[in-house]
């Protein structure tokens, strides 16, 4: 049976960084996809270690997007060693008026599946601190 539920924080009970760090280090999943507007080492360094856990056992693709200085170098760069030659990146930038703008984080196996869907980016803000909100598709 599928659930749909409202993630929100920081007031919730729990912040989509700790869903992510959950997720990560759970043995079900063995795939994990991402769309990201925005990277920076403030979210990175939460989610390192988990991510390099996960892909002991997983794949992974991580889409992360450059536009508005929004992503900062070192958060691409700690992405990168995060992923490890295992895991996946696309840089995606647009020379249009369009911005590369999703927050969609993923995570399946063979039957099932859960979904973030919202508005935090990999930032300590977009984590942790921000007032944000996603639905939770499981």
């Amino acid at each position: 049976m599928a659930m749909i539920s409202l993630v929100h924080h920081p007031d919730g009970p729990k912040r989509l960084g700790d869903l992510l760090i959950e997720n990560l280090n759970s043995p079900k999943w063995t795939h994990f996809r991402a769309a990201i507007a925005f990277v920076k080492h403030s979210g990175v360094k939460h989610i390192k270690e988990p991510f390099r856990n996960f892909l002991l056992k997983g794949q992974a693709r991580v889409s992360a997007g450059v536009d508005h200085a929004g992503t900062s170098l070192e958060g691409i760069s700690e992405l990168l060693e995060a992923l490890g030659e295992k895991g996946e990146a696309w840089i995606v930038h647009n020379e249009y008026q369009s911005t590369f703008h999703p927050k969609i984080y993923v995570f399946s196996n063979e039957t099932n599946a859960e979904c973030f869907i919202g508005s935090g980016n990999l930032t300590e803000g977009g984590l942790f601190r921000n007032y944000e909100s996603f639905v939770h598709l499981d």
